[in-house]
């Protein structure tokens, strides 16, 4: 399904997943039905690691990286108070960049329909280089006419344990951007899934 939705050669996203399951990042499935199943947290690693464009053999280094990725926007992470309870992660000054990954793949499981309706405006975008990833929310609630806007946010994340985030040159950076679509497809397959 990654492969479908991203065009990444199999081969690698194999690579990273088997590498991740050797660090204990990511479960092994097999075709049982008892088999565990990858949790929203396992495959939100998984996607850092596409996103970072990481080698496989860096995957425990990379993904501590994202873990130390903060929101940085204390203004948006204070915005929408009258948000409610499920917008939780994304208004926490302490959230990590996988914390609110691994959320918004959890939302899109829960139901990929409606999230295909209410996220289709949110996209990610990470720059490997410096690793630094901003996630701009965009919810709309049900309703006639498309609804009305009921959580927006931009977040800023940053890892300040990399001397490269602010000396690397603007022509050297190359930014790698995921849309709603495909975290709507992760979450269609957790949903077929548990189906």
């Amino acid at each position: 399904m990654l492969h479908a939705e991203t065009g990444i050669d199999t081969t690698d996203l194999a690579l990273k997943a088997r590498r991740l399951r050797e660090v204990g990042l990511f479960v092994r499935e097999t075709r049982s039905p008892n088999s565990p199943r990858a949790t929203h947290r396992q495959v939100a690693n998984l996607i850092v690691m596409i996103l970072s464009d990481a080698p496989a053999l860096y995957a425990e280094r990379t993904i501590a990286r994202a873990e130390a990725m903060r929101n940085m926007d204390l203004k948006h992470a204070r915005q929408n108070e009258d948000a409610g309870p499920e917008f939780a992660v994304f208004k926490r000054e302490d959230a990590s960049f996988v914390d609110v990954l691994a959320d918004l793949i959890q939302k899109a499981s829960n139901n990929p329909d409606w999230f295909a309706h209410a996220y289709r405006n949110t996209y990610i975008e990470f720059e490997p280089l410096s690793f630094r990833a901003l996630v701009d929310l965009d919810v709309i609630g049900p309703g006639p006419m498309g609804g009305r806007r009921i959580f927006a946010a931009t977040l800023n994340f940053a890892d300040h344990t990399n001397e490269l985030t602010s000396s690397a040159p603007q022509s050297f950076r190359r930014t790698t951007r995921i849309d709603a679509p495909l975290l709507r497809a992760i979450g269609a397959e957790f949903a077929r899934q548990d189906g």
